[in-house]
């Protein structure tokens, strides 16, 4: 990852070569996946106090610095974040330790309002039976870079985001989708999803 200073001064550079944008945002298929698939983990939707039109939140710890600057610039390229490159910020826990994250989130955009829409119901975050439409390998692909973790012959993902039930909907769309075979278990007052060692066409 290199330290600080060096990963600051390349952000910056590619930064001012962003285009500026007006009109309608395109949607290419990239971006709704890298959207779709950090939804169903940490990132989530928000809507400003006055505002009628959602915007998406993405952090991550430093650590992880090289995947959020990889987020922030295929979306910001295509105008659907500002050009104010995410810097490290401090933050404490419960006993006091410091810790280094980075964050940024979208722009207000009207033409991204379906996915807030996909994901939020009366302002909690929840999962559509229409998602299936659009999970694909690569939308798995993002859920898993954000939130899974290699276990034995087979791969983890925490579901912190969502209820019991919504988990086991996730399980049969995994299921009806890919053909894989996945189980939940109960962890803490939480849910994780385990996916079994598999070969599947995505």
């Amino acid at each position: 990852m290199g330290n600080y200073e060096n990963l600051h001064k390349v952000d910056l550079h590619l930064v001012q070569k962003l285009p500026y944008r007006k009109g309608p945002i395109p949607q290419p298929q990239k971006n709704l996946e890298i959207l779709i698939g950090t939804l169903l983990s940490d990132a989530y939707g928000e809507k400003l106090k006055k505002g009628v039109t959602p915007y998406f939140q993405f952090k991550q710890s430093f650590i992880h610095a090289n995947y959020l600057y990889y987020l922030y610039f295929t979306l910001a390229f295509l105008g659907y974040s500002s050009n104010n490159v995410p810097l490290p910020k401090k933050t404490s826990d419960s006993k006091g330790g410091l810790h280094t994250y980075l964050s940024f989130r979208t722009l207000a955009i009207p033409e991204l309002s379906w996915i807030y829409y996909l994901f939020y119901v009366n302002g909690v975050k929840v999962i559509s039976e229409d998602l299936i439409y659009y999970l694909n390998g690569r939308v798995l692909a993002y859920w898993i870079i954000d939130d899974g973790s290699w276990t034995g012959s087979g791969i983890l993902i925490h579901c912190n985001s969502f209820s019991e039930s919504n988990v086991f909907l996730l399980v049969k769309m995994l299921n009806d989708k890919f053909g894989i075979k996945v189980s939940v278990r109960p962890k803490y007052n939480s849910h994780i999803i385990y996916i079994y060692s598999c070969k599947f066409h995505i």
